[in-house]
């Protein structure tokens, strides 16, 4: 099942049930060289499905946050608030329809243009107890 609405985050939802609670974030986009607090929660959006990709591990829920990007190399990294491990980052840069780099990490780095977008996925296991702060950090280095 999948809900969107304009100016919200998708949520995707992978539950066999007669009925199912959405919860849709609004559209959060930071400048490039600045940080904010990301709070995931463990009945957050889907984002990785065993499902589907079979022999990845565990299933993730995620939050995204866009981020305005300028000319350059691009380093994303998430640190918990209060400790503990970081999580697991999906940094995707697309111009259009098309994605023109994936990277996994944390920290990530990633070479920008002019035109492109850059997605943050924060990600966290889906059977986590309970719910998890970040904090995102941003940086941008002449190319």
């Amino acid at each position: 099942m999948w809900a969107a609405a304009e100016g919200y985050e998708d949520d995707l939802q992978y539950y066999r049930a007669v009925s199912q609670d959405f919860r849709l974030y609004p559209i959060e986009r930071i400048s490039a060289g600045s940080s904010t607090v990301v709070t995931v929660r463990p009945d957050d959006s889907l984002c990785w499905n065993n499902i589907h990709e079979p022999g990845y591990g565990n299933d993730y829920v995620c939050r995204k946050l866009r981020i305005v990007p300028a000319g350059g190399v691009i380093t994303v990294e998430a640190l918990p608030i209060g400790g503990g491990s970081r999580p697991p980052l999906v940094v995707a840069v697309s111009a259009g329809n098309r994605v023109l780099v994936e990277r996994l990490g944390n920290p990530v780095s990633v070479p920008l243009t002019g035109g492109t977008e850059v997605v943050v996925f924060v990600e966290m296991a889906a059977n986590s107890p309970t719910t998890q702060s970040f904090t995102l950090t941003t940086s941008i280095a002449p190319r």
